[in-house]
């Protein structure tokens, strides 16, 4: 897209076959006794910050359930409804709670299972008055084949499709993220405005650990739109994280040991990427036009030293200014470099950082590469597109062209549960109000 909600395609074919039928008509249930009692209020925002399970529904399937009852929600011009949901496990909707003050009603839902039927209890507070102000109760017969459908994946996918595995609500100053599988555990590391947060990853879900404050120092840049770089290497078994920014001149490289992470060394581009060229190791990056949002045209290459990061000599390469930059690699060999220039077009640089080949069609301001697959945005004011294109085949014709629903801000390179994918930062407005979804986008593989 020019400089979300979750997967409604799963839920979009659950509502035709479950349709009048139990799971249903209890979700219309839950969702027309909310949607009845804001209707005549004005200024009203609320939100659901309970939703606890005693069924036999598991987690997965008590999330896709939740999301039957609040994509309605999301659509209604009746009232404000926030989406504070950041995931499901054991058996309760985790929330949010950091942004309560957004909202002046909030919604309480409890699944038991009573007599072979599912029931539904619903509370609505009003925190205005601090009192209860509404309370019903619904219940339906479920067959065992209605439960079955809310587990399933996505269907209609190809194997050679992509699918979108994570689809969860994150901080709205979220500039950038990376993961990383730490003694088999999926850690996530959220890259914000003045700090670092530390989350494992579990089912969609996030259990935040830790946030570290980063003292950027002078000078300051300021931008209208905050952007910044995470960029994460293991090494030795130690594990780094390379913070930079626009709005500032100086990146800083973290060390993380036992879920802290301490200050070592800076640098003055950001990092983007770690590889070889021609036996020599290099840690690669650039600088942003401080201050705007892009980036001035020059790669820097560092020479990689473990034991001083602030040793070895840099070489300047001049590229064109530039919105986003992806390397390709081949068993850690750099081989190409692909950049979507300020006229969004993508220019093609080969392994000697010279300018071959690139496209006259225009693409969205970012992109990434993993393995051999480019994950690039589209071009366009109105909902964005993901698409996945490979490296070697004709760049205008997409392996998998997928509309989303909002702008995607960023496309980063990531692996999960030991499977190659991207993270997708999306930003969706509602009637003023912007939020972000983080997803993440894998080939379809059981």
């Amino acid at each position: 897209m020019k400089k979300l909600i979750t997967s409604t395609f799963f839920f979009f074919v659950a509502f035709l076959l479950v349709s009048s039928q139990g799971i249903q008509s209890l979700s219309e249930k839950i969702n027309g006794n909310i949607e009845n009692f804001f209707s005549n209020k004005h200024q009203i925002k609320y939100s659901i910050i309970r939703f606890e399970n005693s069924s036999n529904l598991s987690d997965l399937e008590l999330q896709r359930f939740y999301h039957l009852i609040i994509t309605p929600l999301e659509r209604s011009e009746n009232a404000q409804f926030r989406d504070f949901s950041t995931g499901f496990n054991n058996g309760k909707g985790n929330f949010d709670l950091n942004r309560i003050n957004e909202i002046n009603h909030f919604i309480s839902i409890k699944l038991i299972s009573s007599m072979g039927k599912l029931g539904a209890g619903i509370v609505i507070y009003n925190r205005n008055v601090n009192r209860i102000v509404s309370i019903k109760y619904y219940e339906e017969s479920i067959s065992k084949e209605e439960v079955e459908l809310l587990g399933i994946k996505d269907p209609g996918l190809s194997s050679g499709e992509y699918s979108k595995v994570y689809d969860i609500r994150v901080n709205h100053n979220l500039l950038n993220v990376a993961s990383h599988n730490i003694k088999g555990t999926e850690y996530i590391f959220f890259l914000l405005n003045d700090r670092i947060d530390i989350y494992t990853l579990t089912e969609n879900s996030l259990l935040k650990l830790k946030s570290v404050k980063i003292e950027w120092g002078m000078p300051y840049f300021p931008s209208i739109h905050n952007e910044g770089n995470l960029f994460l290497f293991e090494e030795n078994d130690d594990v780094y994280l390379i913070a930079g920014s626009n709005f500032s001149r100086y990146s800083y490289i973290f060390n993380l040991k036992d879920n802290k992470l301490k200050k070592i060394a800076k640098f003055d581009f950001s990092v983007a990427d770690v590889f070889m060229i021609h036996g020599v190791r290099y840690i690669a990056g650039f600088n942003f036009s401080f201050g705007k949002n892009f980036y001035k045209g020059k790669l820097f290459l560092k020479q990689f030293n473990l034991v001083n990061f602030n040793a070895g000599e840099t070489f300047i390469k001049n590229l064109p200014d530039f919105y986003s930059a992806a390397f390709f690699k081949d068993r850690g060999e750099f081989r190409s470099l692909f950049l979507i220039d300020l006229n969004y077009k993508m220019r093609i640089f080969s392994d000697t950082i010279n300018e071959t080949s690139g496209s006259d069609s225009k693409f969205g301001y970012t992109h990434a590469i993993s393995e051999d697959v480019i994950a690039i945005s589209s071009y366009t004011d109105k909902n964005d597109r993901l698409k996945m294109m490979k490296i070697d085949n004709d760049i205008n014709t997409p392996l998998f062209n997928k509309e989303i629903k909002g702008k995607i801000k960023l496309i980063k390179e990531g692996f999960v549960e030991e499977k190659h994918g991207f993270w997708v930062i999306v930003e969706k407005s509602n009637k003023g109000f912007k939020n972000l979804k983080l997803q993440f986008w894998r080939k379809n593989i059981d």
